[in-house]
């Protein structure tokens, strides 16, 4: 009997680990811009492909620019934010 519930729960950890795995390859890539003056992180997105999203992070860069903002990182990441603009006063 214990070897039985033993089992079930390999199976459901199992599960649980490919149903997240899958998850994450669905995410979409974004380009992440983390500013100074003033100090945020903006998300620009979502691409199909990390191309499309290189070829884009620099029309948010220099818009960006213009507007004043002092640019410290560009990073092409594969996620799904919760917030497309984060600033921290």
């Amino acid at each position: 009997m214990l070897g039985v519930f033993l089992f079930f729960i390999y199976l459901i950890s199992i599960c649980l680990l490919i149903s997240r795995w899958q998850s994450q390859d669905n995410r979409k890539w974004w380009v992440k811009i983390l500013t100074k003056n003033p100090v945020c992180i903006y998300y620009f997105g979502p691409f199909d492909t990390v191309t499309e999203a290189q070829v884009s992070q620099l029309d948010y860069s220099k818009d960006l620019q213009d507007e004043g903002a002092l640019l410290v990182t560009i990073k092409i990441e594969k996620c799904q934010p919760k917030k497309l603009t984060i600033c921290h006063d």
